[in-house]
């Protein structure tokens, strides 16, 4: 009866071993985020994840009301993520607001509420510097503002409206030339 009961201890002791060394592998999988910015202006808004390794992602929109969500695979819903939405203040044109939370095992969903229909375009970047691996989302306004050589073309137009000759006749006097 010794035998079994040791048998069983020592089975208990590999199972545990065996859970402690997958929580340490998934802990060290777990990709860290450093820093979240984000910059509103006029033209348009972004939000940069500064993270410790390269992650996968997937994008996608949502319509009535517009959203923009983001699967982080292999990202932990951690403060530095999660504090992005008190950032979000009332100028910013573009973003209502920002949710995270973990969306299953493995993957952190971002969810971006806008206040208008937008066009993002979502890109890495690699370490440089200081900086470490990034993905950037940058919101547009879904109607592209005007380019620049439209506004040239313009400018342009109006220039050579307002330099063309005013139309004068000349008064000359007999006898005078």
């Amino acid at each position: 009866m010794h035998r079994i009961a040791q048998k069983r201890m020592k089975g208990w002791w590999l199972l545990a071993l065996a859970w402690a060394c997958v929580w340490a592998f998934a802990a060290q999988a777990a990709v860290g985020v450093k820093a979240v910015r984000l910059w509103p202006s006029a033209d348009y808004s972004r939000i940069t994840i500064e993270l410790n390794a390269e992650i996968g992602f997937k994008q996608f929109q949502l319509k009535n009301p517009e959203r923009i969500v983001l699967d982080l695979e292999g990202v932990e819903p951690e403060a530095a993520l999660t504090e992005i939405g008190g950032k979000i203040g009332p100028q910013d044109p573009f973003i209502a607001g920002v949710r995270v939370a973990r969306n299953r095992p493995g993957v952190t969903r971002m969810v971006i509420d806008l206040k208008q229909e937008s066009r993002p375009q979502i890109f890495t970047l690699k370490p440089f510097g200081d900086y470490g691996h990034r993905l950037v989302l940058d919101v547009y306004p879904a109607a592209a503002p005007p380019t620049l050589d439209k506004q040239v073309e313009s400018a342009i137009a109006q220039a050579e409206e307002q330099a063309k000759p005013a139309d004068k006749t000349a008064s000359v006097k007999p006898g005078k030339a």
